[in-house]
């Protein structure tokens, strides 16, 4: 049976929640875990790595054509909902 590594555990739950969690919330928690020993120096710079080819990549997308959606116009529904 395999040793759980909780610091492996911990460093590949941060890189997958970028992109899905916001960003302040991943360096915040990631902070404490640096704080509490489990993550290493190289351990936050890898995360900030992940971090910034997300916002690389992000705005690149939102120059890319292809990708650029218009928004569709507002409803009567969306407004009783503001």
């Amino acid at each position: 049976m395999e040793k759980f590594d909780l610091r492996t555990w911990v460093l590949d739950a941060f890189k997958e929640a970028i992109g899905n969690e916001p960003i302040f919330k991943t360096r915040r928690y990631a902070e404490k875990y640096y704080e509490a020993d489990v993550l290493t120096e190289e351990d936050m710079a890898e995360i900030r790595k992940v971090i910034e080819a997300y916002h690389t990549a992000e705005a690149e997308l939102s120059t890319d054509p292809e990708y650029s959606e218009e928004l569709p116009e507002e409803t009567e529904a969306d407004a009783v909902l503001e």
